[in-house]
């Protein structure tokens, strides 16, 4: 579970309180990005990527995002309910995306489509695959997906392993987000 606190937040000790009841703080970023201006950033020949419009490839999309995160079967097969009753055709306001390498499912990525921004998300690459331009090129999906639809800013949260990437393909640091996590002892991050 994540929490999300900011400058508004209260109480104001809102975070400190969530450490005493065992949620994790890890630093986050709030980034966003003109879409029209992004780098379009080369990819490697053997990396594909495809819209989950089906529910077979939506069940190999989240086993990857499980593994990549480190998150139980059962947290993946919940996230696929909700992606279902929210659609899986081109017009739902959730889309998502797999990466392959050499055709083996390797990174995630989701877009919403809200309020005229994109909201970029689930961006996680299996850890045996990281630092080969996958997360790129799932992200540059997601946002090419974005301007397909005319939507022209768009924005995420990082995590500090992640800020780098999501800086060379254009977005800007808005803000810092309070991210506290709590898992199960069992669920390991």
């Amino acid at each position: 579970m994540l929490w999300w606190t900011g400058p508004a937040s209260t109480p104001a000790d809102l975070g400190a309180r969530l450490e005493r009841r065992g949620f994790v703080t890890e630093p986050a970023f709030g980034m966003a990005a003109d879409l029209e201006s992004m780098a379009i950033l080369p990819r490697d020949r053997d990396i594909t990527v495809e819209a989950v419009d089906d529910a077979r490839t939506l069940a190999i999309w989240s086993r990857v995002l499980c593994g990549a995160f480190g998150a139980p079967l059962s947290f993946g097969d919940a996230f696929a309910d909700l992606v279902r009753v929210m659609g899986l055709d081109a017009a739902s306001p959730f889309r998502h995306f797999l990466a392959r390498v050499q055709g083996e499912p390797a990174a995630t990525c989701s877009v919403f489509f809200g309020a005229g921004v994109a909201g970029i998300y689930d961006v996680a690459t299996l850890p045996e695959r990281r630092r080969r331009g996958l997360g790129t090129a799932v992200t540059r999906a997601a946002t090419s997906a974005a301007l397909a639809r005319g939507y022209r800013m768009a924005i995420l949260h990082s995590s500090t392993a992640g800020a780098a990437m999501y800086r060379a393909l254009g977005f800007d640091d808005v803000c810092l987000i309070g991210q506290h996590v709590w898992a199960p002892e069992r669920f390991t991050r």
